[in-house]
């Protein structure tokens, strides 16, 4: 009676610190997504090469952040427009899709963007403060973006 009692105990335990563990994972998990120097600085670049019409250099740069944040809405964001711009719609939605899958993540507004005329609007550049409150929200942004695209998909 003594070992079934210790038994159901440390099972009981044993499913608590299960939960809890879990729940601690989930927390962090969930937690905003810090852009470091190592993001910022290829993004800034790439959004003063988008501003300047050297698309190619501006891919390289967003491709840079990628490797290292693979869900980054503003790098993918970026690279849909320029995808787009090279008349890569299958390709620029993947992009959109990427980003949007972990958007809530990433709590920087859009400090300043340029659209292409009739086209996705791209050069998207964060705030370096995750609290600033003045831009537009990145998932608006792209949101927009998937729909802009969508259309003119059937087209």
């Amino acid at each position: 009676m003594v070992r079934m009692r210790n038994w159901m105990v440390c099972s009981i335990l044993a499913v608590v610190a299960a939960m809890c563990l879990f729940a601690s994972v989930s927390a962090v998990v969930a937690q905003p997504q810090p852009m470091t120097e190592d993001i910022f600085t290829p993004l800034n670049r790439g959004y003063d090469f988008m501003a300047a019409g050297k698309y190619d250099l501006a891919k390289k740069e967003f491709e840079t952040v990628i490797k290292t944040d693979r869900y980054n809405p503003y790098a993918n964001n970026n690279l849909a427009a320029i995808a787009e711009r090279e008349n890569q719609p299958q390709v620029a939605l993947g992009y959109l899709k990427t980003a949007m899958e972990k958007v809530a993540q990433y709590p920087y507004r859009v400090a300043k963007q340029v659209c292409f005329t009739g086209g996705l609007c791209t050069a998207v550049k964060p705030e370096k403060d995750a609290a600033g409150k003045t831009g537009e929200s990145i998932a608006a942004v792209i949101g927009d973006n998937i729909k802009k695209l969508s259309e003119k998909a059937k087209k």
